[in-house]
């Protein structure tokens, strides 16, 4: 593979990686709008279906087939992939905000670490025990900083920050069972499929759907669910093809810059220093666990981004 294509693959993931840190300025501009994240959940998964649908039975219909006794597995891939963790991560933007919430996010390599080495009994090694150690102490700093420690309502929102990181990296052990067998764009679909129908199931049943909108606010959701949402998954997945997953995933760490710097543009939220320091450990906690999975040894399996 010649410098262009490998320059072509890294520029596609870092669009990728900034539309996803998107996610959170346009959750924050619905929310002037929307007062629940069950009902930025549900059009997310929706709208994002939707299309990838029309897409795929357009131009791919055989990516829309899956064998009848793996609608169980995608329907929970489904719920705690794309439901659950989008849930979480909306929830702790509500709270405590976008920058300390996607920084939090970015825990999910280490709790990846954690439940590959309990669950495919992959080695723990130094890097990794360093990664966790500063990824740990930049969440203490994190949240110990700025005041979020110190009312109920920011330490349940930090309680979802950590679990929409625990919720990603969920879909990176299940996306690497489906990627055996299916393209990416399948699992993709499916999991948006599914994570759309329980969450509509649950917003109808407690009744906190909603569903009249103004125009203004039904263009946003489309937005949330096409643009940072689908762009994000596309532009990501077509970079894969020319860089390597692994170093892919250190180069997607951008998002969390994108996302800092939008919520300074558009809502003039900031970090402290002690924030800053605390979200660069988090940082090198993830890149440190990412950089170990370049290291040369027999793998299982194929590998997935993480989902939001």
């Amino acid at each position: 593979m010649h410098k262009g294509e490998i320059r072509k693959g890294y520029a596609l993931v870092i669009a990728g990686s900034v539309c996803l840190g998107m996610l959170g300025v346009v959750g924050r501009i619905l929310y002037t709008q929307i007062d629940t994240p069950i009902t930025l959940v549900q059009y997310r998964a929706f709208f994002g279906t939707a299309v990838l649908f029309g897409a795929l039975f357009i131009f791919y219909r055989p990516l829309l087939v899956i064998r009848r006794h793996d609608v169980l597995f995608f329907a929970l891939y489904g719920l705690l992939s794309i439901g659950l963790n989008s849930f979480c991560y909306f929830s702790a933007i509500q709270q405590i905000g976008i920058g300390p919430a996607v920084v939090l996010l970015y825990t999910y390599p280490v709790f990846l670490m954690i439940l590959s080495v309990f669950f495919l009994k992959e080695p723990l090694t130094g890097i990794k025990v360093l990664a966790l150690l500063a990824s740990l102490a930049g969440v203490i700093l994190l949240v110990a900083h700025g005041g979020l420690w110190l009312s109920r309502v920011s330490r349940t929102g930090i309680l979802y920050g950590l679990g929409a990181g625990f919720f990603s990296a969920l879909y990176s052990l299940f996306g690497k069972k489906a990627l055996v067998r299916y393209r990416p764009a399948t699992v993709l679909f499916y999991a948006l499929f599914f994570g759309s129908f329980f969450f509509l199931c649950w917003g109808l049943s407690v009744g906190r759907l909603q569903t009249r909108f103004s125009p203004r606010t039904w263009f946003w959701l489309f937005v949330l669910g096409v643009g940072p949402s689908m762009l994000g998954y596309f532009f990501y997945t077509a970079g894969l093809k020319y860089v390597e997953a692994s170093r892919a995933g250190i180069v997607a760490n951008v998002e969390v810059p994108a996302a800092v710097l939008g919520a300074l543009i558009f809502f003039n939220e900031h970090l402290t220093a002690f924030q800053v320091l605390g979200g660069a450990l988090v940082l090198s906690g993830a890149v440190g666990v990412q950089w170990e999975e370049m290291r040369p040894r027999r793998r299982k399996g194929g590998e997935v981004s993480s989902g939001r």
